[in-house]
C-alpha cells in the first residue's frame, strides 16, 4: 500500500491511527488478531500519520512501543493466508492507500465474500478524516 496518489503525489498508507485503535480495541476484549496484507510485506503507514514518538494518539503510542504489534506489521500474513473460517471479524483500516490498493485486489474480494457468507463480520473505517489533508 505504497502507492503514490495520483491526485496528491505522497507516498501513501495505512492512516496509522485507524489500524492502532481498533487493533487495541480487539486486543484489549481478548481477540487474537492478525494483520494481513494484499502483498507480503510490511505495513506502510502514511508518514504523515505518524508523528516522533511521544507526539502521536495514545494508540499509535502504545503500537510503536509494542514489540509484538509491530512484528505483526513488519511480517504480515498474505490475506490469500487468513483462514476466514476462523474469523469472528475482517477489520479495514482506513488511509489514502486503502482506497488505491484494496479496491483491485481480487484475493481480497475473495477473503470478504467468503468471510461475510461465512456470518463473519466485515467492517472498515473511512479512509479520510480531518487530519489527512490532500
Amino acid at each position: 500500500m505504497q502507492t503514490p496518489s495520483r491526485f496528491t503525489g505522497h507516498t501513501t498508507g495505512v492512516w496509522f491511527e485507524k489500524l492502532a485503535r481498533p487493533y487495541w480495541t480487539f486486543a484489549d476484549a481478548g481477540a487474537e488478531v492478525d494483520i494481513a496484507a494484499i502483498r507480503r510485506a510490511a505495513v506502510p503507514i502514511d508518514p504523515r500519520s505518524q508523528k516522533p514518538l511521544g507526539e502521536n494518539d495514545a494508540n499509535v503510542e502504545r503500537f510503536l512501543r509494542s514489540k509484538a504489534a509491530m512484528a505483526k506489521i513488519g511480517a504480515t500474513l498474505p490475506v490469500e493466508a487468513v483462514a476466514w473460517q476462523k474469523c469472528d471479524a475482517t477489520f479495514l483500516p482506513g488511509g489514502h492507500g486503502t482506497m488505491w490498493d484494496l479496491p483491485g485486489s481480487a484475493a481480497l474480494a475473495n477473503l470478504a465474500g467468503k468471510a461475510f457468507d461465512g456470518d463473519c463480520v466485515i467492517a472498515a473505517v473511512c479512509p479520510v478524516n480531518e487530519h489527512q489533508n490532500g
